[in-house]
């Protein structure tokens, strides 16, 4: 058994000019003279889009610019050509070719000369590592080393090309190139009848030893009966062994049209998994002559295509292992046929530019605060901020070149920053307006010193609708939403106590239904306080007849289910007011905030969490100055300072104690034109971080053999590069024309705290009535 013959497995070599004989003809291009250098050091810009890139189609079928585009060349990468030997001298392989190459029958270098007339090895060793040199074509790895073994039977090679070959020389040369380095092994030949156990053998040595092998399908003879080929020749069936690990690919053959080609064996039912097609016909290689003319067809050339197609994997990739070299190669490649695998091209057409691009999940290496490198998704890492931090144009810029990894551990380049969201989109006029047109609210009057609040919204813009096709269901419930209630209870002495659901601090402690203006006092420290799902409760009792202390606290939680995110916050706040004169009064504000989720409102995870949450204690300065009995003026300005709890596992760290600030200052005026308006201006600034900064931490670089990353940081500031400023022009007149007329005016100068956002704005009017 261990002497069973194989053969190769050419389909045919035409030659593809007019004339076959001598050495003249087209197709040699010559190579450019070399530009006087400039006298500073350039880095070249290689074009690999070349006519010789384009003269064989099966360098582009499968995508190899994409490799190449990389700096990838299979440069480093030994790939085994088990075949009749190779042409030594052959300029378009000459510096490509292992000294390690050998006869594996007579153990000579010399003898590794092809044996073939045709130069059946020469030519399958050209597919893979031709030079790149503007001559006549180049391989697929085309700086990849050949390890030429002749395993021919000495004296069988005919005229007519043909040569056979022992599964005992098989398998020892398989075994040579284990010893000697290879990481691709290419076998162009075929048979009809099982690998020996011997051959067997050395096959799943080579797969243990982390090698990918590639083998031919087979070619279909004209004397062949009906029905040949349509499943791989027996041959190549040890790669439907679970030995094999899926490292051994047999590879059929395609013309340009991405058709089957007609003499190719087929996948069939049982090698589906491990079946891929690559060029095979007409396929312009090297030739032992140098003539540049010959043109190959078989499935012994669309092997070498996956070889080399391997081979260039192997050097980009480094830590890859075999199994995954092919994997890739399997999973990414071009379906043909029908979808899926099927019974004709298997798994599919090679395609390097899906399998050198990111594959499975994605991840960011981080490191933890004991130093452990562990990896976060990218599709978590994001951050949401409404504008305390600005665009964060600084951490932005640092993680604009991350490195990410794949599902193979492969790295990649990826610009994090693009996953930093400002919202600086001005107010939501739409939704503002739906608010105002829809709150209801109501009293229940409990006795003469407690009553009860209702606020709701309610959407009865169809309502005609509802109750003429569905009246069946609760309409009433379907169209209640937002529903908020308050419990006060005044107390003896002027005591007050509150208690309230769905209200934020706040909200309980001013008018809730009356707003008069879009933006001005909505960006403070208090509006941090999540009011979805809150409770809240408010004590206030005057001190003195000019002095009056409150306290509430809040709590309130919300999740954003379109980002999969949730905060909770706990706001804590003191108020002592005084009145200085009948015309001023002044207060004094302190806070405490507690944010679980979020920092100073902004919303992040994964590899960009700013942290898990914060503590905040801020505190404001307020006064109101009646300057009239219809012209007021009033201010405020709040300063905090935040401590931020450390993310468990992100590339953000080192976090400064944050300072931030908010104020505003306006007029408001009644009835200054005798026609019971009420106007307000204003100028604000939303809250805003002023000092702080954080380190951001960066992989600098990789040691792929070791599998090592070299982290680094830098600090970058967290201080906005802008400042927004809103004025605002508030109007109500009740009594227009019956109803009542509210216009605002905003202007909002860098949005967001961001130079980068243009100024925005806007008008609202909004007109009611009820009945």
């Amino acid at each position: 058994m261990n002497m069973m013959l194989r053969t190769l497995v050419s389909a045919s070599a035409v030659c593809l000019l007019t004339a076959c004989g001598g050495s003249g003809g087209g197709g040699v291009t010559s190579s450019p003279t070399p530009a006087t250098p400039d006298p500073d050091p350039v880095i070249p810009v290689i074009d690999y889009d070349t006519a010789e890139y384009r003269l064989n189609y099966g360098l582009d079928q499968i995508g190899a610019i994409a490799a190449y585009e990389e700096g990838v060349t299979g440069e480093g990468i030994t790939v085994a050509v088990i075949d009749t030997g190779i042409d030594t001298d052959n300029s378009e392989l000459v510096g490509n070719i292992s000294p390690d190459s050998i006869n594996i029958i007579t153990g000579s270098y010399v003898d590794v000369e092809d044996s073939d007339p045709d130069g059946h090895g020469t030519a399958v060793a050209g597919v893979i590592a031709a030079n790149k040199n503007d001559n006549w074509v180049h391989g697929v790895a085309f700086n990849s080393t050949i390890l030429a073994i002749n395993a021919a039977d000495p004296g069988s090679c005919e005229p007519d090309g043909d040569c056979s070959f022992y599964d005992s020389d098989i398998a020892a040369a398989v075994d040579y190139a284990v010893a000697h380095g290879a990481s691709v092994i290419n076998i162009s030949l075929g048979g009809d009848a099982p690998n020996t156990p011997t051959l067997s053998h050395a096959l799943r040595n080579a797969v243990e030893a982390g090698l990918v092998i590639v083998v031919s399908a087979g070619n279909i003879q004209d004397d062949d009966p009906a029905g040949t080929g349509d499943e791989p020749e027996a041959s190549a069936l040890d790669a439907l062994q679970s030995w094999a690990n899926g490292q051994i690919i047999i590879a059929g053959s395609v013309g340009e049209n991405n058709v089957i080609s007609d003499f190719s064996y087929k996948a069939g039912t049982i090698a589906q998994e491990v079946f891929l097609v690559a060029a095979g016909e007409l396929i312009p290689a090297v030739d032992i002559n140098e003539e540049f003319k010959w043109a190959y067809s078989g499935t012994s050339f669309s092997t070498p295509h996956i070889a080399g197609a391997a081979a260039l994997l192997f050097e980009a990739f480094p830590n890859l292992t075999g199994q995954q070299v092919a994997e890739l190669l399997y999973s990414t490649a071009t379906d043909l046929g029908d979808e899926g695998l099927d019974s004709v091209y298997g798994s599919g057409l090679i395609n390097l530019t899906e399998a050198f691009a990111p594959q499975g999940t994605t991840s960011v290496a981080v490191q933890t605060a004991t130093g452990e490198v562990i990896t976060v998704s990218t599709e978590t890492a994001v951050v949401y901020t409404p504008g305390a931090f600005g665009s964060l144009a600084g951490m932005a810029d640092a993680l604009s070149d991350s490195m990410m990894l794949d599902g193979y551990n492969r790295s990649y380049s990826i610009d994090l920053g693009e996953n930093i969201h400002l919202d600086d989109r001005g107010p939501d006029l739409e939704s503002i307006t739906d608010s105002s047109l829809q709150s209801r609210d109501a009293v229940l009057t409990l006795s003469s010193t407690a009553d009860i609040s209702f606020s709701w919204k309610e959407e009865d813009r169809f309502r005609e609708i509802d109750e003429l096709y569905f009246s069946n269901r609760n309409v009433a419930e379907r169209r209640v939403r937002d529903l908020r209630f308050s419990f006060r209870q005044d107390l003896p002495g002027g005591a007050q106590f509150s208690l309230a659901s769905g209200l934020s601090v706040a909200e309980l402690t001013s008018d809730y239904n009356h707003d008069d203006f879009l933006t001005i006092g909505k960006g403070d420290f208090m509006s941090l306080q999540i009011r979805d799902g809150s409770t809240t409760a408010l004590a206030g009792l005057p001190v003195t007849q000019a002095t009056r202390f409150r306290m509430s606290l809040g709590q309130g939680q919300k999740r954003f289910d379109s980002i999969g995110l949730e905060t909770e916050s706990l706001l804590l706040l003191t108020e002592l007011e005084h009145d200085l004169s009948a015309a001023f009064t002044a207060g004094v504000d302190l806070g405490m905030l507690r944010e679980d989720g979020s920092v100073l409102g902004s919303l992040s995870d994964g590899a960009l969490k700013i942290g898990e949450g914060a503590s905040s204690l801020f505190a404001t300065l307020r006064f109101d100055y009646a300057l009239s009995g219809k012209l007021s003026l009033f201010g405020n300005y709040s300063r905090g300072l935040t401590t931020v709890e450390a993310a468990a596992a992100s590339l953000l760290g080192g976090l400064d104690r944050l300072t931030s600030s908010s104020f505003s200052l306006g007029l408001k005026g009644r009835d200054l034109a005798g026609l019971g308006e009420q106007v307000s201006f204003a100028v604000s600034q939303p809250l805003r971080v002023d000092s702080g900064a954080a380190s951001v931490s960066y992989v600098e670089s990789r040691d792929y053999v070791s599998d090592v990353l070299n982290f680094a940081s830098r600090r970058v500031s967290l201080v906005p590069d802008g400042r927004e400023i809103d004025i605002e022009l508030a109007m109500e007149m009740a009594g227009f024309f019956g109803a009542t007329l509210r216009v605002n005016m905003l202007h909002q100068i860098n949005p967001g705290h961001s130079t980068t956002a243009g100024d925005i704005s806007s008008v609202l009017f909004r007109l009611s009535s009820g009945f």
